[in-house]
């Protein structure tokens, strides 16, 4: 039998379930309240609705890819992770021709990243050793023997220069090519101030006192002196070839990488040029301001206008982009023109580009100065003020910094930096 107590203890438990349930009874439902997964699978947001507008914003810092070119191995192997995941949410999102690296460089690139960085010199060295060539061929077909290492080099020309201080210690770079430490907006102050002598390509007396290993030299801009003092003073040298596209930079990086014994750097570095320039491609498609691209005219500018020929670096990035190359504006046929197109004023009217880029040599007044001249008043990318000055230096650098002079292009025409923090 229930005692007073226990009836009591019931009674006021009743009463307290009953309050409950009455204050958090949903006053609408007939039915128990209970989870159904389908149910709340259907009321969830459709993925059509997901329309983030900063995925399609990603931000290309010059500051950064300039840092990783210069030889950074981390940044390089950074910025090639960030840009795949980039490129595989635009083609999630459904943009069309997006380009990513091949699957199998892209892990290398990882790899080697993690390699470069961590491993233990010695394992490096094991490495170095399984990935080098035994030979490789020089621009005229004489073979160089790489069984024997080098651990001094003499960078006769820019392009050569400028890559090895990108994978070397400036301690093995003995002199560099004469006037290449003024270009301060490509190669960084903080390695040219590190290599003492510099060499005139002109006059080799100083030569035998820097002790070379092995000179790089290039077939068509080495003088002949040059070549001469060098051979007489029995110092082994590498020819380099014409550089007039991509394909051919990543050549020269690809040779000098294994004469200098840095493979993995130099591979890559090869892999971080291809996803930069792919970033930059993609970077373009999540733009909205629309250019007609065939309205953009891109010239040199010396004491006059010229063009682009057809074998150089300037127009194999035009090609990669898709500006078109207006053939009214070539003198006779584009093949005739290897190198530079002279160009009067009255075509560049008649063509009446809405977008001028000028390569030329920068300086504070220099736009100023165009501006004031009789062809801008009759062209309309003068009259909308859509003319902008490429730094000479950089678009015609023949080497891994090819990577900015595309950025510059792209930059002039569509605000790549726009969204970098």
């Amino acid at each position: 039998m229930f005692s007073k107590s226990n009836f009591t203890y019931l009674a006021s438990t009743t009463i307290i379930v009953l309050w409950w349930l009455t204050a958090f009874k949903n006053p609408v439902a007939t039915e128990p309240f209970y989870y159904n997964s389908e149910a709340l699978k259907n009321q969830a947001r459709p993925k059509e609705e997901l329309n983030f507008k900063s995925i399609d914003s990603f931000s290309l810092s010059r500051t950064e890819i300039k840092q990783a070119i210069d030889g950074d191995i981390t940044v390089m192997g950074k910025l090639i992770s960030e840009w795949d995941i980039e490129a595989e949410i635009l083609e999630y999102k459904g943009y069309d021709n997006v380009k990513r690296l091949d699957r199998q460089d892209f892990i290398r690139s990882q790899i080697m990243t993690k390699t470069l960085c961590k491993a233990d010199p010695s394992e490096i060295e094991i490495i170095r050793f399984q990935q080098r060539q035994r030979v490789v061929i020089d621009n005229t077909g004489h073979p160089l023997d790489l069984s024997l290492p080098y651990h001094k080099f003499l960078p006769q020309t820019y392009l050569s220069a400028g890559i090895l201080m990108a994978l070397i210690d400036p301690s093995q770079i003995v002199a560099l090519p004469k006037g290449l430490r003024n270009q301060t907006s490509i190669y960084p102050e903080k390695t040219t101030s590190q290599i003492d002598t510099d060499i005139d390509s002109f006059h080799c007396e100083r030569i035998s006192l820097t002790a070379p290993d092995i000179a790089i030299v290039a077939q068509y801009y080495s003088h002949p002196s040059t070549l001469q003092a060098l051979s007489s003073q029995g110092i082994e040298m590498f020819c380099m070839g014409n550089i007039c596209d991509i394909k051919d930079v990543k050549k020269s990086i690809s040779d000098l990488g294994q004469i200098c014994n840095r493979p993995l750097k130099s591979e890559l570095m090869n892999i971080f040029i291809e996803a930069a320039l792919n970033a930059i491609d993609n970077k373009r498609l999540t733009i909205e301001d629309s250019i007609d691209l065939a309205s953009v005219l891109i010239v040199n500018h010396h004491t006059q206008y010229s063009l682009p020929g057809t074998k150089t670096l300037t127009f194999s990035l035009m090609k990669r982009m898709g500006i078109p190359v207006n053939s009214t504006l070539f003198n006779g046929s584009i093949d005739d023109h290897a190198w530079s197109v002279p160009l009067q004023e009255e075509k560049i009217i008649g063509m009446n580009p809405k977008h001028l880029l000028i390569i030329t040599l920068p300086n504070e007044s220099i736009l100023d100065y165009f501006y004031q001249t009789e062809l801008f008043d009759h062209i309309d990318a003068s009259k909308n003020r859509n003319v902008t000055i490429l730094d000479e230096q950089v678009q015609q650098s023949p080497s891994q910094y090819i990577v900015l002079a595309y950025y510059d292009i792209n930059q002039a025409l569509f605000n790549l930096d726009e969204h970098s923090h």
